[in-house]
């Protein structure tokens, strides 16, 4: 199996192509999937689910969306979902930004975003 069709094998996407997909695999303390690529290497042997959706979807490596200043908000804001429908790639900053317009903004020098 590739990762493409392992990857997809952890997502429910039952509620149809507008709906949450969401991740069934094991997810980190804020409710993000994640999903093991490969043993090595080391560096690249996981990732959050939401960015391996959208390299997926979108024909991008992972390894460069890693590399670079770009990262992958949710528009549903939905940690566990994986639609690439609703994940596109912002800049830091405008991520920030959203998370403060809706609320899900916890202060500090490492925030991260609030689950809802």
């Amino acid at each position: 199996m590739d990762i493409s069709e392992r990857f997809w094998s952890y997502v429910d996407r039952s509620g149809g192509p507008d709906a949450c997909w969401l991740w069934t695999g094991g997810k980190d303390r804020h409710g993000y999937g994640r999903f093991f690529i490969a043993k090595k290497p080391a560096s690249l042997n996981s990732a959050k689910a939401h960015r391996v959706a959208f390299c997926l979807a979108n024909e991008r490596h992972l390894a460069g969306m890693a590399a670079g200043m770009l990262e992958v908000a949710h528009s549903c804001d939905n940690p566990g979902c994986v639609n690439p429908a609703h994940l596109s790639a912002v800049l830091h900053r405008e991520n920030v930004r959203q998370m403060h317009e809706r609320g899900r903004f916890r202060g500090g020098r490492r925030a991260q975003a609030v689950s809802p």
